[in-house]
C-alpha cells in the first residue's frame, strides 16, 4: 500500500455519496458502480468492518501506523552544481491526538554535507507543517543518484530514516 491512507478518508467519501445521493459512482480504478441507498450502506458497512481489521493490527493513534505518508521529503528529485546548498522541506501531519514536537535532520547522502542540526516544531492534532533542512553537495560532479534521508523525531523519540529524496550532482552551464 503506497497510497497516503488515513482511516477517516473512506468515511467522508461515503458521507459525500450519502448526501449527493448519486446515481453512479466513476471510482479511480474498475468500472461505474450504480449507487442507491442499500449500495451506499453495503459502502458503509464496508468502511466500518475494514477500520476495524486495521485497528486490530496496528497501535493506537491507527493513523499514524497506517499513513505511510504522514512524513515525506520534497523535492524529491533533485540535481545541484558542485558545492551547491539544497533546500529540503520536511512535510509532517500529525496523527496524533495530542500536541507532538517533531524533528528532523538531514543523513546525507555519499559527498554531501549536512549541519547535522535538527529542526523542530510543534504541531497540534490534525496539524501539517514544514521543517526546512539544507544539504551541501559534493565538490565534484557525480551524475548518479544518492539516497538521502531525514530522520524524524516525535517528542524526542526517533523514527529513524522515515522520508527521503534523491539528489544528484552535475555540471553547471559555465561547466
Amino acid at each position: 500500500m503506497r497510497n497516503s491512507f488515513q482511516l477517516d478518508m473512506h468515511r467522508r467519501c461515503a458521507n459525500v455519496m450519502r448526501a449527493m445521493k448519486p446515481d453512479l459512482v466513476c471510482p479511480g480504478h474498475g468500472e461505474l458502480i450504480g449507487m442507491d441507498q442499500s449500495r451506499i450502506t453495503e459502502y458503509t458497512d464496508y468502511i466500518d468492518r475494514k477500520e476495524a481489521a486495521f485497528r486490530d493490527i496496528v497501535d493506537e493513534p491507527a493513523d499514524h501506523f497506517i499513513d505511510l505518508f504522514w512524513t515525506r521529503m520534497l523535492s524529491y528529485l533533485s540535481a545541484a552544481r558542485p558545492n551547491s546548498k539544497v533546500t529540503y522541506t520536511v512535510n509532517i501531519r500529525n496523527n496524533f491526538e495530542r500536541n507532538a514536537v517533531y524533528s528532523a535532520r538531514l543523513l546525507p547522502a555519499f559527498g554531501w554535507v549536512s549541519d547535522g542540526e535538527a529542526e523542530s516544531i510543534m504541531l497540534q492534532p490534525g496539524e501539517r507543517g514544514e521543517i526546512m533542512l539544507w544539504a551541501t553537495a559534493p565538490s565534484q560532479v557525480d551524475p548518479r543518484r544518492r539516497l538521502i534521508n531525514a530522520e524524524v523525531l516525535i517528542d524526542g523519540v526517533s523514527q529513524g530514516p522515515f522520508c527521503e529524496a534523491l539528489v544528484s550532482t552535475l555540471p553547471g552551464p559555465d561547466s
